[in-house]
């Protein structure tokens, strides 16, 4: 069995060769302690030699760190329990990213591919007691200006050098992200004394029949295998009854590859959230030698079930997933790495928000192509949620070097990291990149396929899936179509970027015309209390330039204000304009999703950009890098509730659409009319709705319209709870005069906390308390209604001094 001593301890960092300096920062001589898994940028911090790197404009005075390279090293005794007679090898999980890494003076390798584990066998250079291992980290930055005369070639934004360093190229600077092309052992690094081991365990799918389901595991091994040695595998399978029933097989004559098939009766399938049960089943591995001892075991969480991407149906360009033989409607986000210094990311980090996305009703990922292949855990917690995976490869906005060493790497890159992750029943597609394609056709219209780069996403990789996951769907860019264009509405999928990051108000998306939509998205600035922990008091301003620089996209803040000031009046305390903001966001996203959701003869995926951030910032996130859900999220969540209610406009006429699962369970609908000042002026009834899908025309006379300005239709069960509400604004929000005074909504602390509205209906409630997330946001009361006010961690009624509300009400008056 394999004995795995972690080194994890009693490491120091040096400055090993220096090309930039800053006079306010100096690495003493004798070096600082270091954390391992840690970055430079990490260990500095924690020593007391520079600032925090996110506060105020730190970032711009440590760029100086990038420039030069460091000295890892680790003084280690043997082991207890380690033999030098038999087998040890040294194990990086995770090296960032160029390495020369050298055991007691003798250099063991040379690496640079952050994406990649490395095993090397080091008993001829041990020692018993004073083992010194070094790891010398050179720039990627300058390493990657070394290819000076290639980099013309390239089609590249944000830093072109990053194109020839297999790093994480978010790590160079993003349009939502910091600059920091930091270094380090980014994840573990131990000693493992064992003969062999298991490499990879596959699972799939290979038939399904009428009453059962043909799959299939390999087992791919490393080492020398004892001769006589034997594999047993056990498959845990729950069925469809609930019964467990367990599968077992032995295979006597193994190789370093091993294939085993089962015929499962009747198993629970995996379903994605809101479609079913996302059931997983056991599969265990064991290698024994043929003295029954035991050499290496690994355990599996598996999944059985189909997935098809289909692009053409009866002759027409399609896009969508079917799951299961049942088509899906993508609704999701696209993820990003959590932290700009990638250890610091916690378990508890990614549970977080992955349930949150889940909680709100999503059932798909986007793990985008200019960070990382992601840690197990992510997903694993994909798996149990029910949240499919889009995978792209890790390449992003750039064209990319196709020389035989490069190519290798990446080889060698796919091959580990498909085998590690293809298991997954949550993954569902691997792409091969993020919009290479699509910049490269912005300078070079109709020639995509002249981009440095084109064969690895076109060839090479589609070519090695082939042998390392033939069972995947493979889609080469996101956007890709079948037109010269790649991000043409004929075919494929698409990026939306007209909206916001083109100036196009979000309410043009009624002439999208996209078959599924992989990116797309508005921004607003992270929570008050998030900002104002790296904003100096004294700048705290919408204006300020410690603010704008805590938004990366060029002219993000200019956008911030040109479209407030289209939808909602432009305010100056930081408190109202974060709220207004952030509402905007909320608004611009339910007229997008509302479109599409509603528009599924022809869209199919709405995928949000983005999630999540890495640092505190201005982006199009709906969960801040402290984890605190913007309005959006909480719209977003309702919009992708299985039952809902939409009011959508069209130039003829006003829609009402309700979307509820229960066809046994009818619901009704209430829509009330509300005229400039907030009064309500006419109710219409819907009742006994029956359909799972309802188009309801408001036959309301033209006069009533041209007086109305509000409409708000709200969905009821059969018992008279309120299960959705939707609103439709006939005139922009800044042109309305909705009455407002301050005990029209108030807090009640009566069986818990209550928020009351009394004379007049009160839009986009928000609460802010400086510790507590609530688990509802944004929502709107009519009068005399109340909603019960619960955060996700308990809380006493002492704390109601501490709360403020906000309502869009107060700015309209």
């Amino acid at each position: 069995m394999k004995n795995r001593h972690f080194l994890n301890k009693n490491w120091k960092v040096f400055l090993h060769k220096e090309r930039k300096t800053h006079p306010a920062f100096a690495i003493p001589q004798e070096g600082v302690a270091a954390t391992v898994p840690g970055t430079i940028h990490t260990d500095l911090f924690n020593a007391g030699i520079i600032p925090h790197p996110f506060y105020d404009m730190n970032e711009k005075d440590l760029q100086w760190i990038d420039w030069n390279d460091y000295r890892y090293e680790c003084r280690f005794d043997l082991p207890a329990g380690m033999d030098l007679k038999q087998n040890i090898f040294l194990v990086f999980e995770g090296l960032d990213t160029i390495a020369d890494i050298s055991l007691n003076g003798q250099k063991l390798a040379e690496t640079k591919n952050m994406f990649r584990s490395y095993r090397f066998k080091i008993n001829a250079l041990l020692k018993e007691k004073g083992n010194l291992l070094q790891i010398i980290f050179k720039s990627a930055r300058v390493y990657g200006q070394e290819y000076r005369p290639e980099i013309e070639q390239m089609s590249s934004t944000l830093h072109p050098e990053r194109a020839f360093v297999r790093k994480s190229q978010y790590a160079f600077g993003w349009d939502w992200g910091p600059q920091f092309a930091t270094c380090g052992l980014w994840r573990p690094v131990y000693l493992l004394q064992a003969e062999c081991g298991i490499k990879a365990i596959t699972f799939d799918a290979l038939a399904f029949l009428p009453e059962s389901v043909k799959v299939k595991s390999e087992i791919l091994l490393w080492g020398n295998v004892p001769k006589g040695s034997r594999l047993e595998i056990n498959l845990q399978i729950e069925e469809k009854s609930g019964r467990q029933r367990m599968y077992r097989k032995t295979l006597k004559r193994i190789s370093n590859e091993n294939g085993v098939e089962f015929e499962v009766e009747s198993p629970a399938l995996w379903w994605p959230n809101g479609m079913g049960r996302a059931v997983l089943h056991k599969l265990e591995v064991a290698l024994f030698d043929k003295n029954d001892q035991l050499l290496a075991r690994d355990e599996k969480k598996v999944g059985i079930r189909q997935c098809e991407l289909v692009t053409t149906e009866y002759g027409e360009a399609v896009f969508y997933f079917k799951i299961n033989e049942r088509p899906l409607f993508a609704q999701g986000v696209n993820w990003i790495p959590a932290h700009a210094f990638l250890p610091e990311i916690k378990k508890e980090t990614y549970r977080r928000l992955l349930e949150m996305a889940a909680q709100a009703n999503m059932n798909i990922i986007r793990v985008w192509g200019g960070g990382i292949y992601e840690d197990d855990y992510f997903y694993q917690l994909c798996d149990e949620l029910g949240l499919l995976v889009w995978q792209d490869f890790m390449f992003a906005c750039s064209a990319y070097p196709e020389d035989d060493d490069f190519v290798a790497e990446v080889k060698a890159e796919v091959e580990e990291n498909v085998f590690r992750l293809r298991h997954h029943p949550s993954i569902i597609l691997w792409n091969g990149n993020n919009e290479n394609e699509w910049i490269w056709h912005f300078e070079h219209p109709g020639l995509v396929e002249k981009m440095p780069g084109y064969r690895l996403f076109h060839e090479w990789i589609p070519n090695w899936l082939n042998q390392f996951d033939p069972f995947r769907s493979y889609w080469p860019s996101s956007p890709w179509g079948m037109d010269a264009d790649p991000n043409d509405t004929n075919s494929g999928n698409r990026h939306v970027w007209d909206i916001w990051s083109r100036w196009v108000d979000y309410t043009e998306v009624k002439n999208d015309q996209s078959l599924f939509v992989t990116e797309f998205g508005f921004q607003a600035p992270a929570h008050y209390q998030t900002l104002k922990k790296v904003i100096p008091q004294d700048r705290f301003l919408a204006q300020s330039e410690s603010f704008e620089w805590h938004n990366k996209q060029v002219e993000g803040n200019e956008r911030l204000f040109r479209f407030l000031a289209g939808h909602l009046p432009v305010v100056t305390t930081m408190a109202d304009f974060i709220y207004l903001t952030q509402l905007n966001q909320a608004f611009a996203l339910r007229a997008c999703l509302g479109y599409w959701r509603l528009y599924q003869s022809r869209t199919m995926g709405a995928i949000i950009w983005q999630l999540n951030d890495c640092w505190p910032v201005t982006s199009w996130s709906l969960i801040d890098s402290e984890l605190r859900p913007k309005l959006s999220y909480y719209q977003v969540r309702r919009i992708f509730a299985r039952e809902t209610v939409f009011l959508r406009q069209s130039e003829n006429n006003i829609e009402l659409h309700v979307l509820q699962p229960h066809e046994d369970q009818p619901h009704e609908v209430r829509v009330v009319g509300l005229t400039e000042d907030g009064k309500a002026v006419q109710e219409l009834f819907f009742k006994e709705i029956e359909q799972f899908y309802s188009i309801l025309p408001l036959r309301l006379p033209k006069e009533s319209v041209r007086s109305h300005s509000v409409l708000i239709a709200t969905l009821y069960d059969r018992a008279g709870k309120r299960i959705a509400r939707d609103i439709l604004n006939l005139k922009r929000w800044k042109y309305l005069n909705l009455a407002f005074q301050d005990s029209n909504l108030r807090l009640v602390a009566e069986n818990g906390l209550w928020v009351e509205c009394v004379n007049s209906p009160c839009f986009f409630i928000e609460i802010r308390h400086p510790d507590k997330n609530f688990l509802d946001q944004g929502f709107t009361l009519l009068p005399g209604e109340r909603q019960q006010i619960l955060a996700e961690e308990e809380f006493e009624s002492v704390l109601l001094d501490e709360m403020e509300i906000f309502c869009l009400n107060r700015y309209l008056q």
